[in-house]
Formats: structure tokens, C-alpha cells, sequence
């Protein structure tokens, strides 16, 4: 090859090399936006668009891939929703805040109203899901189930009763069931009026941040075991901002939660922090060890915190006027005042003495 030969070849390589560097590499498949409107028309811009749209939320999702997002206009759609398959990344929310209402089926199955199973990173986002209490209508598990949902996201939606704060032979037990999940944020949600849980919790790690789960129903008139505001199990979480309550005229009446929020076989390290618990048998409770219970507020229940199992630290809480005991501790150690667990900085009069002070105790 002559020395011109190879000064041609060489400028060719690079100008191939600088050519293959200058055109940006595939970012995979577009993602789409589908909307949903009552009428048939909506988008791209608005529910006021005048192009062809879904008239049923399941078909939209139905029709959705990964990352794609599903915009439900103002309406009411009466329909369960189930989210499976390869649809990774999927959105579904309203286009305001709560105008978008799930109405569960009078007919039908029942279990979920709205279902994610094994698919990642969903968010739902401002959606109103409601349930009829009267007449023909089914008694659903739960609002909103989630099975193997790593990364979802359950953003500031409403759940409740249609009608009034009372309800009647139907609504729904659960309302957000989720399992087996890792990267898990359930925050700024309204729950209300649910027969058993408001969240429930198993084998999962996340954070529950800032929700509203109010337990003022009359369908039963003593707390079972099972009756938790929030509930976690086998898990590791951030339960913080919370308020959980039920309702409350200041004495022993019922209805009220067995617990406002209970942390039950912690994987270590879950932190219960800031969150105003009022009215429930307990209103926090903490069965296994590493659980931080930090600055919350425990008022009006018939016992405020409660710690059953040891290594758990308990501090700068607010204990005072409960009905019972402001703090309880079943355990027997080297801890705080003889227990198994660390009491600091806590407000109220609890049991062993010495767990809740009358006045904050110096640092």
C-alpha cells in the first residue's frame, strides 16, 4: 500500500469514527401518552382536545407499554383496574387533583379494585377511587394491591366510602395492600373509612410519608386484631407525617383502631417519626428489635406507645393524655428504667415509671 493509499484509508476511518459519535445512540422506544375521557375526546394538550380517546381507563393501560402514561380526564368510570405484563414504568393519573373517580362495581369479582403485580415503577397518581356502601354492592379486600411492585409510587390519591363517613354493608377491608416490594413511596394520600387496614404492609422496604387515614366508621363495635391504621410486617420502612385517627369523643367509645400504627417483626432500622396517632387501643405499638419511634404525638388512645419486644429506641415523643398508660413497656432489661428498650426525652406518665416523665428530662 502507498504512503497516499494509507493517508486516504486513515482519514476515512476517522471521519467514520467522528460521524458514529455524532449521532446519539437509540434511547429505546417513545414514550406515549394516552387519555382518557367519558366523552371520547381529549389531548394531546387537554381534556378539552377534540383528537379520539379511551372512554375506559383499563383500555388505556391495556394499550400502554413501558414508561408510557395514562391521563384520566374529569369522570366518573366504573371499572376495576389491573396493571400486569411488560408495561414497566407505566403512569396512570388524573388530570386534576381528585377528578378522576374509580367507582368500583356494584357486579362482579371481588379482591382488588385497582391491582399492580409484578410490574416495576408505576406510579398512581391523584385518582379518587370510591366505594358504594348501599344497596346491590360487593365487599371489596382491598382499594389498591400490590404484588411485587418494586419502585411504585402511590402519590396523593383519595380512598373512601361514597357518600357519607359511615359505612354500610359494603366498602372495601384494605386500603393499600402491599407485598414483596422494594422502593416503595405511598405518600399525601387520603384513606378512609376501610373495614380492617388502612396500609398494610409484608416483606417490603419504602417510605409512608404525610397520609390521612382516618378510621370513622360504625360497621363494628369493638377493635380487632386486625384493625390497624397503619401496619407493618417483615418490613423496613420510613413512616413519617402521618396522621392516623379514629372517632374520638374523648372517652372509651367506639368504634377505634386496635392500632394506629404498628411495626410488628421489624427487619431493623424502620423509624417512626413526627406522626400524630388519636384514638385508637394503641396508638403505636412496636413488636421486634431497631425500630426508632422519634417525635411522634400519642393522644387520647387507651395506651400512647407501646414497646413489646427490646433493642428498640423510643424518644422525644408525646405521650400525654391517653386513658390508659401513656407509654407501656412489656420488656425486662437492662434498658431504661429496667426494660429492654431506650426511653428518652418522652412526655407523659407510662409504665414502668420512669419511661414517660411528667416534664422532658434533660439531654
Amino acid at each position: 500500500m502507498s504512503r497516499r493509499t494509507r493517508l486516504v484509508t486513515i482519514a476515512s476511518t476517522a471521519a467514520l469514527l467522528i460521524a458514529s459519535m455524532a449521532v446519539p445512540a437509540s434511547a429505546g422506544p417513545e414514550k406515549t401518552t394516552r387519555w382518557v375521557d367519558d366523552d371520547g375526546k381529549a389531548g394531546p394538550n387537554g381534556c378539552g382536545g377534540s383528537r379520539t380517546a379511551f372512554t375506559s381507563v383499563q383500555a388505556a393501560i391495556t394499550a400502554s407499554d413501558r414508561n408510557d402514561v395514562v391521563i384520566v380526564c374529569p369522570g366518573t368510570y366504573t371499572e376495576r383496574l389491573e396493571i400486569t405484563g411488560d408495561r414497566h414504568g407505566l403512569t396512570v393519573r388524573a388530570s386534576g387533583k381528585w377528578t378522576a373517580r374509580i367507582r368500583a362495581p356494584r357486579v362482579g369479582e371481588t379482591g382488588y379494585l385497582v391491582r399492580v403485580d409484578g410490574v416495576q415503577d408505576v406510579t398512581l397518581q391523584h385518582l379518587e377511587l370510591v366505594f358504594p356502601t348501599s344497596g346491590s354492592c360487593l365487599d371489596y379486600a382491598n382499594a389498591i394491591s400490590v404484588q411485587s411492585g418494586h419502585g411504585i409510587r402511590i402519590l396523593g390519591n383519595h380512598i373512601r366510602p361514597n357518600g357519607s363517613a359511615s359505612l354500610g354493608p359494603c366498602g372495601y377491608a384494605d386500603g393499600i395492600d402491599l407485598d414483596a416490594s422494594r422502593r416503595v413511596r405511598i405518600s399525601s394520600n387520603l384513606i378512609r373509612d376501610f373495614r380492617s387496614d388502612g396500609i398494610t404492609i409484608d416483606g417490603s422496604r419504602g417510605v409512608i410519608h404525610g397520609n390521612a387515614v382516618r378510621y370513622l366508621h360504625a360497621a363494628y363495635t369493638s377493635p380487632e386484631s386486625g384493625d390497624q391504621g397503619i401496619e407493618i410486617d417483615g418490613s423496613r420502612f420510613r413512616i413519617s407525617a402521618n396522621v392516623v385517627r379514629t372517632r374520638d369523643d374523648g372517652s372509651a367509645s367506639l368504634p377505634y383502631l386496635a392500632d394506629g400504627i404498628d411495626v410488628d417483626d421489624d427487619l431493623t432500622g424502620s423509624v417512626v417519626r413526627d406522626n400524630v396517632v388519636r384514638g385508637a387501643w394503641i396508638g403505636i405499638q412496636v413488636s421486634g428489635s431497631g425500630a426508632t419511634v422519634l417525635r411522634n404525638r400519642a393522644t387520647r388512645n387507651l395506651i400512647g406507645i407501646a414497646a413489646n419486644d427490646g433493642g428498640n429506641t423510643l424518644r422525644g415523643n408525646d405521650a400525654r393524655g391517653n386513658l390508659d398508660f401513656d407509654c407501656y413497656d412489656a420488656t425486662i432489661g437492662s434498658g431504661t428504667a429496667g426494660t429492654d428498650n431506650t426511653w428518652k426525652n418522652n412526655q407523659g406518665n407510662g409504665v414502668p415509671f420512669g419511661i414517660c416523665a411528667g416534664d422532658l428530662l434533660p439531654t
